[in-house]
């Protein structure tokens, strides 16, 4: 046996949600969401759904559910830097990358002053209400303005808005969760529905009604939590069992007593898509075991020693263990697999089980499971869910409730609606806090805030760097297949014409992007649109392939994490989230010499 073993997490976007659900909720895994269809002022900050199809928030025809809220007489309000696809659609708040918690500590002190809290609905639900106004009162407007760069007005105005209206939900997602201090965002953003009487309520913030009740089972066996221990070389807390993607590198590197030395990865490309990729890529060789389950030959796995072709989708069976906790329209569904996988291709919980059945181990955090695994007895991953799904609160006990549910059900029926949408008047159920109130006040909080107002503020012209997804990427998962590369998909840095007047680059041209962090350099061609705020550049990632697929090698680009730090004093403290937004670049045009005479001809 090797001395310390890992299957690959890459967590880089959610893990300041676990975060935050088990400060505020006593369980990381609580997570409210939108109540689109009765809201009546929507607020979404760093969010793009109509690309992303909703993210910790499974809502389907999003785009259509979206625009149905100003037709009924509702506001949509986007807070992004970007005039994104769903920002074009609704009013738009241009912000400065990476200013997200200034803006929320902006809006709840105008709600304090001007005594517009919810003070009934804080006192039942909640307490350290007072922690929280001590927290935001001391946040001066003006500083929070040139944060922002929303004025004073506008930010004032937004948060009366959210606080008058008869209901209203605070959402945010990717572009709120990769940044410096995204545990505190998070926290700012739940706390600004709470203050305002809109946590469990219609046309607030609503949790799900899932076919098994995943929170229940994971706190009843332990299996949830936060801060237990201590990752070996950068000291983050664990979240949920797991570190962050961050710190892989120097735990591969940094020898000692568990110094990482076997991998296990399934369908992760973290030497393109993880923090400081770069660090990553040089990393991965000095493994002495690396084993890649993919269905592609990577820039990652060209460094494994053993390659499992894993099924895709289509090739097994999918239950929503996962998204049924954030499904907008409750549902229970499973489906089959609809082809043969091909080839040697595998399940991958199947490829898993054999490798720790020849190691001799058993993949259980309960003590119960493997003392089971150790006289052979492993359930299949489905068999498992089917049990709890049959002896949940709608399943059929095996016969002795008639009408219940179980896998055979579903597969036989198709997808079931439980309810019309997700019931109201539930918190009590997803807090796990023996008091049944939502925790607000906690000095992890109070030291992230203060590292917030101790922060240097931002420098003229200054030009932070954000990613921004397209409709037919998915991270870097999606650029091998010809069908979804076709037409104008490419990799272009989107700038704001005042930026790319500064450095005498014209639409078109090529820059290079230096980062703050000093991680690496990147060459891309520029896109001058007003879509993109002054002080801002959009780039998307996962491009600058270099691994056994061609369609993704052909297309180009570079990789956008090469500009992105991995090192502790630039990764989100609190979840280990690693820094991808709000990345400080230089921007230097790339001349060719006809290009360079004649501008300084012109200088001439």
């Amino acid at each position: 046996m090797v001395p310390s073993t890992s299957i690959s997490r890459p967590l880089v976007d959610v893990n300041n949600y676990w975060v935050v659900g088990e400060l505020l909720y006593g369980h990381a895994l609580v997570n409210s969401f939108p109540d689109l269809d009765r809201t009546d002022h929507l607020v979404m900050i760093g969010a793009n759904p109509v690309v992303s199809h909703g993210s910790m928030m499974t809502v389907g025809r999003v785009r259509e559910t979206l625009l149905e809220i100003p037709r009924r007489g509702g506001r949509v309000t986007v807070v992004d830097p970007r005039r994104s696809e769903t920002a074009r659609l609704f009013e738009h708040v241009p912000i400065r990358p990476d200013a997200d918690a200034w803006l929320l500590a902006g809006m709840l002190r105008v709600i304090f002053d001007e005594e517009l809290q919810d003070n009934e609905a804080l006192a039942r639900q909640t307490t350290g209400a007072d922690f929280l106004r001590r927290l935001v009162a001391g946040v001066d407007l003006d500083r929070v303005e040139h944060e922002t760069r929303i004025s004073i007005d506008k930010i004032a105005q937004l948060a009366r808005d959210v606080a008058n209206a008869p209901s209203a939900a605070v959402y945010g997602r990717c572009g709120a969760s990769l940044g410096a201090r995204s545990t505190l965002v998070k926290y700012l953003i739940d706390a600004v529905n709470f203050v305002t009487g809109n946590l469990d309520r219609e046309g607030g913030m609503i949790f799900g009604y899932p076919m098994i009740n995943l929170e229940k089972l994971l706190y009843r066996f332990g299996l949830t939590g936060y801060d237990r221990w201590r990752t070996r070389v950068d000291d983050f807390p664990e979240v949920i069992g797991t570190s962050p993607l961050a710190t892989l590198a120097r735990e591969i590197t940094t020898p000692g007593k568990g110094q990482l030395r076997a991998l296990i990865s399934a369908c992760s490309n973290v030497a393109n898509t993880g923090p400081a990729c770069e660090e990553i890529d040089a990393a991965l060789p000095q493994l002495d075991l690396f084993v890649s389950l993919d269905l592609y030959r990577t820039e990652t796995n060209r460094h494994a020693d053993f390659i499992l072709p894993s099924a895709h989708a289509l090739e097994r069976d999918n239950f929503p263990i996962f998204t049924q906790g954030h499904s907008y329209v409750p549902v229970a569904k499973w489906s089959e697999a609809v082809v043969h996988a091909r080839g040697e291709a595998k399940d991958d919980s199947w490829s898993l089980d054999q490798i720790c059945r020849r190691t001799r181990l058993v993949p259980s955090p309960l003590k119960v499971g493997r003392l089971l695994g150790r006289v052979g007895i492993r359930p299949k991953p489905a068999t498992m869910v089917d049990l709890l799904l049959r002896t949940g609160k709608h399943g059929d006990w095996f016969g002795l409730r008639r009408g219940g549910l179980s896998r055979r059900k579903l597969l036989a029926s198709g997808p079931l609606k439980l309810a019309d949408r997700c019931p109201t008047g539930t918190l009590q159920k997803h807090v796990f806090h023996k008091d049944g109130k939502v925790h607000l006040e906690h000095e992890i909080i109070e030291s992230e805030f203060q590292r917030m107002l101790d922060s240097p503020a931002p420098e003229v012209g200054e030009l932070r760097l954000i990613n921004q997804r397209q409709l037919r990427g998915q991270n870097s998962s999606l650029n091998n297949i010809p069908k979804l590369m076709v037409g104008d998909r490419s990799q272009r840095l989107s700038v704001n014409p005042q930026d790319a007047e500064a450095v005498e680059v014209l639409d078109g041209e090529t820059v290079e992007l230096t980062s703050q962090y000093g991680t690496g350099t990147i060459t891309v061609p520029v896109s001058t649109t007003d879509d993109v705020a002054p002080g801002a550049a959009a780039l998307p990632p996962g491009f600058g392939h270099n691994g056994g697929w061609q369609v993704a090698n052909a297309a180009g680009g570079a990789r956008y994490n090469v500009l992105t730090p991995s090192h502790r004093e630039n990764v989100d403290l609190p979840s280990g989230n690693a820094k991808l937004n709000g990345i400080k670049v230089t921007m230097r045009p790339v001349r060719n010499d006809s290009r360079s005479r004649s501008l300084g001809q012109i200088d001439a």
